[in-house]
């Protein structure tokens, strides 16, 4: 009898593609769609994508042509799913985004980030272990501009070298994350106004339950903001 692999789906959010180029976004989506790739490959089954966004239901189509413009891969790798949340804030649009997926364990990544070759492989391999409940990756920032240098070293993101002294003690980065979907379609991201909250507080559920909280080396890169401008709307 066959082994039972475990599923997964994708949540991509996209709020933040506001703030930067949708080329920069097909980047991402591109690396996206060779990380599906590279885990068929080896034998997981073909994931659903959910592109999960603030406007409406009729907006799906305009997204498709887009994502199709700048990431054609996507579609032959994956089925993309379109939820919408009018006026949803970026951790709205997570939640929501959660509700349309089916795979076993759920991945959060975001518009404006890119994965390293590897990440995928590295945020699933520790479900195979039926314990594990939650799994981090690594997100740094990217800087290839005056603004952009500027940023890195003010920003909570570390550099692409990071310090590993400090890798225990990571906080959970919602761009760049995986949960077993049971558990997080039941404890969706906490609503607060507040810069960052949301994530602490999911964390600090975890921690009460006594889930481990595994970090692993599934790295991405974040877009910098583009001007202050970009800067004053962005969200993480």
């Amino acid at each position: 009898m066959a082994e039972e692999r475990t599923t997964y789906s994708l949540v991509v959010e996209m709020e933040n593609a506001r703030s930067i180029d949708w080329a920069e976004v097909g980047v991402g989506l591109k690396a996206l769609a060779r990380e599906i790739a590279a885990v068929s490959s080896n034998g997981l089954a073909r994931p659903k994508v959910v592109i999960a966004h603030g406007g409406r239901d009729t907006d799906a189509k305009s997204l498709l042509d887009d994502i199709t413009a700048e990431a054609p891969q996507l579609e032959q790798v994956a089925d993309l799913i379109f939820a919408a949340c009018p006026g949803g804030r970026y951790y709205d649009l997570k939640n929501n985004g959660v509700l349309k997926t089916d795979g076993d364990v759920v991945v959060l990544t975001d518009s404006d980030t890119v994965p390293e070759p590897g990440w995928l492989s590295a945020l699933l391999g520790p479900f195979e272990d039926p314990e594990i409940i939650c799994v981090n990756g690594y997100t740094y920032l990217l800087y290839d501009d005056f603004f952009s240098r500027t940023f890195a070293l003010i920003w909570f993101f570390p550099m692409a070298r990071g310090d590993k002294r400090f890798a225990s003690k990571r906080a959970i980065n919602a761009n760049n994350i995986a949960f077993r979907r049971l558990w997080i379609t039941n404890n969706p991201f906490p609503k607060h106004n507040g810069f960052k909250v949301s994530c602490t507080l999911l964390m600090r559920k975890l921690q009460r339950e006594g889930h481990e909280i595994l970090n692993v080396n599934a790295r991405v890169y974040h877009y910098a903001p583009r001007g202050w401008n970009s800067f004053t709307g962005v969200r993480w």
